[in-house]
């Protein structure tokens, strides 16, 4: 017979039921735990299959009731831990959003800072007319906030001390990482109909801000770990809240690139229509609406999202 959980606050009961129920259950609960653990014993044989719970006919000593008791008080006591754990868990959920929010607005304000702080010591520096020079602004600047900030916020923390020559070893590999991505997507770019030669210093730096936009963020979360990237990218495959947020940025970005390419065999003779202005813009774009939405998506649906290991 299913009752309310034990300690709830709203039940719908009278006293005199509430009486004669609980021990009832409790009666029932102890009995089945008995019998539970005398046929666990009887089955492997640590009680004779003549011997019953009071003991041999010849007054042998009595089982001990400690274990089942222990047990069954353990089992009403853990019949209030789902809401208390599911109220902690909302708690710290809440908490990580709150972080990621924040560490995402100050992800976008480094964007910002690389527009507007350049011009202060650069002459007719605009996003347009000196636009490398923006790219390698913009791509130092989102790198340096997303290391500070990983590594202040710590999203995956290990229990693992690892030394000097490990952190050293871990960067060197970041760094190998962050170029093997910048190559490939030059590759890829070519591949897809980039100038092979001419314009080739574009076409790279627009591969090191898509790098900086996809890449950098992966290496601080996961680090130089291709089993944690293609298990954070496949289905189902995300831990953490972070990690869901690095799956909608990421794509944001690839998204955005791949939309502002668009414009550019049109006629229109604008400016930022010169290869690879509307294709930097638009991961930019991308990557600035995927830190905008990631954490609101989540926040809506924080209730359906539920996570292996946490």
């Amino acid at each position: 017979m299913d009752r309310p959980p034990f300690g709830s606050e709203f039940l719908p009961l009278s006293p005199v039921f509430l009486c004669l129920q609980l021990p009832s259950s409790l009666i029932l609960l102890l009995s089945w735990f008995l019998a539970a653990r005398a046929r666990a014993d009887l089955g492997s044989g640590r009680i004779p299959s003549d011997q019953g719970w009071g003991g041999a006919a010849g007054g042998g000593a009595a089982m001990p009731l400690k274990a089942p008791l222990g047990a069954a008080l353990k089992s009403l006591l853990s019949a209030a831990v789902p809401g208390e754990l599911a109220t902690r868990e909302n708690t710290m959920k809440d908490t990580d959003i709150k972080r990621l929010l924040y560490t995402h607005l100050l992800c976008i304000f480094s964007i910002i800072l690389s527009v507007f702080i350049p011009s202060l010591f650069l002459e007719n520096f605009s996003i347009l007319e000196t636009h490398l020079t923006w790219l390698c602004i913009c791509s130092g600047f989102v790198t340096a906030v997303n290391l500070v900030l990983y590594l202040a916020v710590k999203p995956n923390t290990s229990s693992k001390r690892s030394s000097l020559s490990h952190k050293v070893t871990r960067f060197l590999k970041c760094c190998i990482y962050f170029l093997m991505s910048c190559f490939s997507f030059h590759v890829i770019f070519v591949l897809y109909g980039a100038p092979l030669i001419e314009l080739a210093l574009e076409t790279f730096l627009f591969a090191v801000i898509l790098s900086t936009f996809t890449t950098v963020p992966c290496l601080c979360l996961l680090g130089p770990n291709l089993k944690a990237w293609l298990r954070v990218f496949s289905r189902n495959g995300v831990t953490s809240i972070w990690e869901n947020s690095l799956q909608m940025t990421t794509i944001s970005s690839f998204v955005g690139a791949w939309l502002g390419a668009l414009p550019i065999p049109l006629d229109w003779e604008r400016p930022w229509q010169v290869w690879p202005i509307s294709c930097t813009l638009g991961a930019t774009f991308g990557y600035v609406a995927g830190l905008v939405v990631s954490p609101l998506w989540i926040y809506w649906n924080r209730k359906q999202l539920t996570y292996k290991n946490n």
